[in-house]
């Protein structure tokens, strides 16, 4: 059965992610930028007017906690500070992953959680802290990442990445089970916690939703494109989208090739997302229990 509150909950929720090289200007909340005091490359992210600084090769934020470090058997590290757990990679090379996790339902950030990005087969994981400001030094660079976040009670995010060699910001919002239980109940349908699902989310530049876009997956399977209302409500007699989110549900694991088409509008997935074998397509790897979050902008 749909959440009683399902309407008020699919108008509150709106999946938002996004990726920029750090060096933009700092001071805005998830916002990130380089400072380089006494040498070394220093990360800053900010973060509901707290600003957190990490440097390349250390594992504490600029509070100076203490961290503890170990080691898994699948070669991983994990790390903990007072405020935000930094592994330690036992490197200076590579670059930092900075960024911010959210709640996509109330927007508030969320402790604790596991922030893994997996580069070249390279894992480190670290946990967000208080604030919900994460960071991972050492990641190899010019390596395409695979970034998961984890949180009971949340869908686990996966985002997929070309590589680059410059500090990286990446903002993520973690959908409550809660919300797509409820997608999927609207679309009569189960999730099956074996399989995959994906969020296309699609925006105008001003932020507005995009009405007449479809959007097809290759090679097909799984459930959809289910498409949303004007509300972001997902109803199954719609043909094409009204609203921001496309939803695909129950995808073998693998790796998709996902396209947006509009009749009159480009429609195009960030530079952020490894490109698909079509033009305008992008790559999006599907695992059980996760969800891969793609952004399309059409204009």
């Amino acid at each position: 059965m749909p959440h009683p509150n399902f309407a008020s909950l699919l108008l509150m929720f709106t999946a938002v992610f996004t990726s920029s090289a750090c060096g933009d200007p700092g001071g805005a909340d998830g916002g990130a930028k380089n400072d380089s005091p006494g040498g070394g490359t220093v990360v800053c992210v900010t973060n509901a007017g707290k600003e957190r600084c990490y440097k390349a090769g250390d594992n504490t934020g600029s509070s100076g906690g203490d961290a503890s470090v170990s080691s898994k058997p699948d070669g991983s590290t994990t790390g903990a500070s007072k405020d935000a757990g930094i592994p330690d990679t036992g490197a200076s090379a590579g670059i930092t992953v900075t960024g911010v996790v959210s709640d996509g339902l109330k927007g508030d950030p969320i402790k604790g959680a596991k922030v893994c990005v997996n580069a070249g087969g390279v894992k480190n994981c670290s946990d967000s802290g208080d604030d919900g400001a994460f960071g991972i030094t050492g990641v190899p660079t010019k390596t395409e990442l695979d970034i998961t976040a984890e949180s009971p009670d949340y869908m686990i995010a996966l985002l997929s990445q070309v590589g680059v060699n410059e500090n990286l910001t990446q903002s993520i919002v973690l959908v409550p089970r809660a919300i797509l239980e409820v997608y999927a109940d609207l679309v009569k349908t189960t999730l099956d916690s074996t399989k995959g699902h994906i969020l296309i989310q699609l925006r105008t530049p001003s932020g507005g939703f995009v009405k007449g876009a479809k959007a097809s997956l290759e090679p097909k399977g799984g459930e959809g494109p289910f498409y949303t209302s004007t509300q972001n409500i997902p109803d199954l007699k719609l043909t094409e989208s009204a609203g921001g989110v496309i939803f695909f549900a129950n995808l073998a694991e693998g790796v998709q090739a996902a396209s947006v088409f509009h009749p009159s509008l480009k429609c195009t997935p960030s530079e952020k997302y490894r490109p698909g074998p079509a033009p305008g397509s992008v790559s999006a790897p599907t695992r059980p229990g996760h969800v891969t979050n793609v952004t399309v902008e059409c204009k």
